[in-house]
């Protein structure tokens, strides 16, 4: 190989060099991932066979039961909106969450004081609404029971939850009472401080 070509091919050897350094350095200098926040929650509606108009039937967002978290989905993915925050308050949690989907499926969660140890026997209270393609109405409590179910690894931490809740009594209009019997829930990536 003659010394001319033998320069050549060092020059195109350090000039490739030169763009993979310059692009890993842009890559370690960007700025970070934007942490999307990501949910799912599952119910079991249940007609009280009082003044309930809507029959039984199971509705959820992504795959969640009592022991497993099998599909949490990320907000704006498949048509799918997801907004949430966990606060940790020393012991005690604020929770709220809203996750719903192109097909009509709307969850929306507040729990004001949710202590990390609750369980059904000690639960918090909190809201919840709901509406679906079942119901065509919403449906809202003030007065849902939340807890951790035991041994199934159900917690809370900073930005993070996983809870059992139940509401006995649900209503559209003082006509259309109903009832979740119960409902899992699990979000990741919330919002861990209250806005300002």
């Amino acid at each position: 190989m003659n010394a001319s070509l033998r320069k050549l091919r060092l020059g195109s050897v350090l000039a490739a060099g030169s763009v993979v350094t310059t692009a890993l350095i842009a890559f370690g200098c960007s700025e970070p991932a934007p942490i999307i926040a990501r949910g799912a929650w599952a119910i079991q509606f249940v007609d009280t066979g009082a003044n309930c108009q809507i029959a039984n039937h199971n509705v959820g967002v992504g795959e969640v039961s009592a022991d497993k978290r099998t599909t949490l989905v990320d907000d704006e993915t498949n048509d799918t909106t997801v907004g949430c925050t966990v606060i940790d308050n020393g012991g005690s949690f604020y929770f709220d969450a809203a996750e719903s989907n192109k097909a009509g499926n709307v969850l929306t969660i507040v729990v004001a004081d949710l202590p990390s140890g609750a369980t059904k026997d000690s639960p918090a209270t909190g809201t919840v609404s709901y509406r679906s393609t079942n119901t065509q109405a919403q449906f809202s409590s003030t007065e849902c029971i939340f807890y951790f179910k035991e041994g199934t690894g159900q917690s809370a931490k900073a930005g993070n939850i996983w809870v059992t809740f139940e509401c006995p009594e649900i209503a559209a209009g003082i006509d259309n009472v109903c009832q979740i019997q119960v409902g899992y829930a699990a979000f990741e990536n919330c919002s861990s401080k209250e806005e300002e």
